[in-house]
């Protein structure tokens, strides 16, 4: 889904491994099956976008914030050449266009599909949200401008989707 590990210039984060651990949930959306138990995960990384929020002062949309801090904090070849001598043409300037689709993808991603790692399949082979939303998980939804209604609206429909595919196999 996003390649991040495709980078050529933009890798290696000194505060990447929140971006690592989101990429890998993001790709693991399109398995369900493998999403089950990854809950705590999900949670432990909006965790750490909410501390980083905190420590460098994100506002609005965390993930997008967080997005644009490790692009404009990292050092590379690209960045150091465009310090050096402002704007760079050439196999350089092409590689930085690269990663740029890259992150572009994780920008455009949106952060409410990882809520079906929280769901799970019950007995009648529905998937439901796996328990009640707590007051922390409010907050956290809260900072992404969701509510626990819309939560579980998206649940829902998340799923029909979900059974419909199952019933498919």
């Amino acid at each position: 889904m996003t390649g991040i590990r495709e980078c050529i210039l933009y890798r290696d984060f000194e505060q990447g491994e929140l971006l690592e651990k989101m990429t890998m949930l993001m790709e693991d959306i399109s398995h369900p099956k493998v999403l089950y138990g990854k809950d705590g995960e999900y949670f432990a990384c909006i965790h750490q976008l909410v501390e980083m929020a905190g420590t460098y002062g994100f506002a609005g949309n965390l993930w997008h914030d967080y997005l644009t801090y490790l692009l404009v904090n990292h050092e590379n070849a690209f960045s150091t050449a465009c310090e050096i001598v402002g704007p760079v043409e050439g196999t350089i300037n092409a590689f930085a266009m690269h990663d740029f689709e890259i992150f572009k993808q994780l920008y455009d991603f949106d952060l409410k599909e990882l809520e079906k790692i929280v769901m799970i399949r019950h007995l009648d082979g529905f998937y439901r949200l796996d328990h009640a939303v707590t007051a922390t998980q409010k907050t956290i939804l809260d900072a992404f401008g969701l509510s626990e209604g819309s939560v579980r609206n998206q649940a829902k429909e998340i799923g029909k989707t979900l059974q419909d595919r199952t019933d498919k196999d």
